[in-house]
């Protein structure tokens, strides 16, 4: 995602499957509602950075760069774009079909590999990073708050 000090991504963003699945979301409007509670561990890559820096003198040679507490993928969504909607399934689809011929063509099969099924039931690995927190701390590193409209400011010009 976008750093945190000024929003910029990558060079390549349209490699990004991320990236391409948050634009196609934007070009649609709506989001389906189970897709929006889904943890989205967005670490802007000099935060990464900043903490592996902080850890490179701590015990362990193993830690989990990564958000403490992810917002979920409709909070990212709506820190981009108020007016999106976090709609059920069924008005998601409509949304889908109105719209599949105007929106990007390369974002349709991003889009739909990626919300097509209930997400919220797909099972997923619960990393837990509180030794990661507490050695950053006992380092004395604080970690910033992340603004998403600072991180994903480049999304809104379409960069």
């Amino acid at each position: 995602v976008g750093r945190i000090s000024d929003g910029k991504f990558q060079k390549n963003p349209s490699t990004n499957v991320f990236y391409l699945l948050v634009k196609g979301i934007l070009q649609l409007g709506a989001i389906p509602a189970e897709a929006a509670t889904v943890k989205t561990d967005v670490m802007p890559v000099d935060l990464c950075a900043a903490e592996v820096m902080a850890l490179r003198h701590a015990e362990n040679t193993i830690y989990h760069i990564m958000n403490f507490d992810p917002p979920g993928l409709g909070d990212i969504i709506k820190a981009i774009d108020k007016d999106a909607l976090v709609v059920n399934r069924d008005t998601f689809n409509k949304v889908l079909r109105e719209k599949i011929f105007s929106i990007d063509s390369e974002l349709v099969a991003v889009i739909v590999s990626n919300l097509s099924e209930d997400v919220s039931r797909i099972p997923g690995a619960n990393v837990k990073c509180d030794i990661t927190r507490a050695h950053l701390e006992k380092e004395g590193f604080t970690v910033p708050d992340i603004f998403m409209e600072t991180v994903f400011k480049s999304y809104k010009k379409g960069e």
